[in-house]
């Protein structure tokens, strides 16, 4: 209450003049919608150099990224995922249930399930010789976010493809593990995978007008396909 009386303080009040809605992040003191997207957007930043977090939004909102994926990895860079170790911070899950799925005895957070489970991990070292790429993978999530996403040596095209790449693993890991706690059902490495591939696929198919190649051609050598039309 205190609060809201030291903030009446500064308010002056002018008989003669009409009240009326005041956007303070305008010039023309009106609200628009380029200043709120620049207000959000600006605030997201300011988030990310907080945290260390340096132009994540260039990866957050790809065009051709599913809108649920980008939101999910929103809540993945800022460990808002209900993994087991917030759950247990948030006492929904004892300190007994928070192994890892990837049933490799370790507890299950963030980095550990996503970048370092000997499960999971084997996924990008697969995903890494698909692509025909080498990785030193590092034990934190957005570490390897830069890693992966900045190799040098390709176009600037390529390296979205190793965004939208990464985005579709980490999409298909949450998925699996969440099927592995709520269905008990398993898939393969292999299985996982190909996942991947198919998303990462439509995704292209569905925005590029030339990409006209075949999945299982495609899925052989997918930079020298990409290469010839984006």
């Amino acid at each position: 209450m205190r609060e809201c009386v030291n903030l009446l303080y500064v308010v002056a009040l002018q008989v003669d003049v009409e009240d009326r809605w005041s956007w303070r992040f305008h010039l023309s003191s009106r609200y628009t919608l380029s200043s709120a997207y620049q207000l959000l957007t600006q605030a997201l930043d300011d988030d990310a150099v907080d945290k260390g977090y340096n132009a994540l939004h260039h990866i957050l909102w790809i065009k051709d990224v599913l809108l649920k994926v980008s939101m999910f990895a929103w809540l993945l860079f800022h460990n808002r995922l209900p993994t087991k170790d917030n759950l247990m911070r948030r006492r929904v899950l004892s300190i007994n249930d928070q192994l890892c799925t990837g049933e490799c005895e370790c507890t299950e957070d963030r980095d550990h399930l996503f970048v370092t489970c000997v499960f999971y991990c084997n996924i990008w070292h697969l995903i890494c010789g698909w692509l025909g790429i080498c990785l030193v993978s590092p034990h934190k999530i957005l570490s390897h976010l830069h890693h992966f996403c900045g190799l040098r040596g390709f176009s600037k095209n390529i390296c979205l493809t190793f965004k939208m790449i990464w985005l579709a693993d980490v999409y298909v890991i949450w998925k699996e593990r969440n099927m592995c706690i709520f269905q008990h059902e398993e898939e393969t490495i292999h299985s996982i995978i190909e996942q991947v591939k198919i998303i990462v696929f439509w995704w292209f198919k569905s925005k590029i007008v030339s990409f006209d190649f075949h999945y299982n051609v495609w899925r052989q050598n997918p930079l020298m396909y990409l290469t010839a039309v984006i």
